[in-house]
């Protein structure tokens, strides 16, 4: 089976929902072709305390999978 995750945030959820039921975690490499990271690097603000960027919604975007890209083709 191949799986492709994009967002760390993914791996997270779904490595806690393999412990929930009873799973073996997932070994999944991180990817950083994240819509949201890319996203954050062009239009966010510089957090100095988290040493991150703050994220922000898209414009016109649901902040779900479709919404955000079909904002993001539109931007």
């Amino acid at each position: 089976m191949s799986l492709l995750v994009y967002a760390e945030f993914d791996i997270k959820i779904l490595n806690y929902c393999c412990q929930l039921h009873s799973l073996p975690i997932l070994m999944l490499k991180k990817r950083s072709n994240c819509l949201m990271e890319w996203a954050v690097q062009w239009g966010g603000y510089w957090n100095y305390y988290y040493r991150d960027y703050k994220y922000f919604p898209l414009p016109s975007g649901n902040h779900r999978a479709l919404g955000d890209c079909i904002a993001a083709v539109k931007s």
